[in-house]
């Protein structure tokens, strides 16, 4: 009831700093859009006071609530001494604290917003008057000091016949705001959801849609996509070579069998699945999966035939490669004297009278391609670098002016164009 309906249009934060935590909730669009908690609160200050001053909890409480009203504050220690404490000493005592816990606070409100600050933050409850917390709280959001505010009992407006000395301040929103929201919702329904076969209870609200629901199951936007397998990037014969991992294969949500997606509206009864995203492979390559590529189609080759070095040591076929590896792959001497005079049948196939080997124009950037009985668009890739870590975007390819694609057969001379 702090942020009425009328507000909820605005992007804003409401943040409950209570005793042992800090409630959050976020509203956009006309709605509360996310839900959040920090396990950090005033009970926090509090104990560090405990720790400092050598006193009970309550001694504690009772300084931490006299620091903005007193500049000196008298207090008695757990030994029964009678010590005096001034208001700048507290605020260097608890000005860590006070730090921390507006940096926890300001982390979750800028997850639960996508990414960005919202354009005001309203603060109830009791820890929400510690000394200078709006402050820090601003600045660590990047808004104006006058954009994080307290709000007090005051500030709801459907309350009558209150006694003004009865909780008046921040620590009293909570307490009256939930009976200020029973009231209004008085008479009106909750929804029930079923969420993989577990039923969930939902406030009725003016649109609800699947991302409500899936809160419940604690399942993250970001789980739903799963995560590609990794790719090794290595060097092969002097020749930068990517082998990629396997694509991850998306969530799969329904709504009572049908398809359905993070904002497909949902109502009581609704029947919820989600099929969770599975990770792809990492990428897994060994040093024989290259032999052909290298040496083309040899017949029966034997692999004590190929002399293979792997950063700089002899390894044999079943080696497995690692990113940023560098393998080299030759014939050892018996094998290319066999070759050079054609007595062996183990030879590379070429076509009558061409060496297999042609020139290409990437980019304006002229490179040779050879080892192979014939070439597609595709393979540019082992001979030209991209940055694929950084790149965003969809590739167009551009065959001798025209659309082009992966598999176009490359011809000596070509011009290929690549753009993003």
């Amino acid at each position: 009831m702090v942020i009425p309906e009328q507000l909820r249009l605005l992007n804003l934060a409401l943040v409950d700093i209570g005793a042992g935590t800090s409630d959050i909730a976020i509203t956009s669009d006309g709605s509360v859009k996310a839900y959040g908690m920090v396990p950090t609160a005033g009970d926090e200050i509090t104990e560090i006071l405990m720790e400092n001053l050598m006193v009970d909890f309550m001694t504690a409480e009772q300084i931490k609530r006299s620091i903005n009203s007193q500049d000196k504050i008298d207090y008695q220690d757990v030994l029964g001494m009678s010590m005096t404490i001034n208001k700048e000493q507290l605020l260097n005592l608890l000005s860590p604290s006070i730090n921390k816990l507006a940096e926890e606070i300001a982390a979750n409100i800028v997850t639960l917003n996508g990414g960005a600050a919202p354009k005001s933050v309203m603060c109830v409850g009791g820890g929400s008057q510690v000394p200078d917390l709006t402050n820090k709280l601003a600045n660590k959001l990047g808004l104006a000091p006058q954009r994080v505010v307290i709000r007090e009992r005051s500030n709801i407006t459907n309350l009558t016949d209150v006694k003004k000395n009865v909780l008046s301040g921040p620590e009293g929103v909570t307490v009256v705001g939930i009976a200020a929201v029973a009231a209004k919702k008085l008479g009106r329904n909750f929804i029930t959801v079923t969420v993989n076969e577990k039923s969930f209870t939902l406030f009725n609200t003016r649109q609800l849609n699947v991302i409500n629901a899936l809160a419940f199951i604690e399942l993250s936007p970001r789980e739903l996509l799963g995560q590609n397998g990794k790719d090794i990037r290595f060097t092969i014969n002097g020749k930068s070579r990517i082998v990629y991992g396997e694509m991850s294969k998306p969530a799969e949500i329904t709504v009572n069998d049908k398809t359905a997606n993070l904002q497909t509206p949902i109502s009581d009864g609704d029947i919820i699945k989600v099929v969770e995203s599975v990770n792809g492979k990492n990428a897994v390559a060994k040093v024989a999966d290259f032999f052909s590529e290298i040496f083309g189609d040899l017949t029966k080759l034997n692999v004590n035939e190929v002399e293979c070095t792997l950063n700089g040591n002899r390894v044999n076929g079943e080696q497995l490669i690692k990113s940023g590896d560098v393998l080299e792959l030759k014939l050892n001497e018996v094998q290319k004297q066999k070759k050079d005079i054609g007595t062996s049948e183990k030879t590379i196939e070429k076509a009558p009278g061409k060496d297999n080997k042609i020139q290409v124009t990437v980019n304006g950037q002229r490179i040779e391609m050879s080892g192979g009985k014939e070439y597609i668009l595709i393979d540019i890739f082992n001979y030209f670098n991209i940055d694929l870590a950084n790149f965003t975007g969809t590739f167009e390819l551009k065959h001798n002016g025209e659309k082009a694609e992966y598999t176009d057969v490359l011809r000596d001379g070509d011009n290929i164009e690549i753009k993003w």
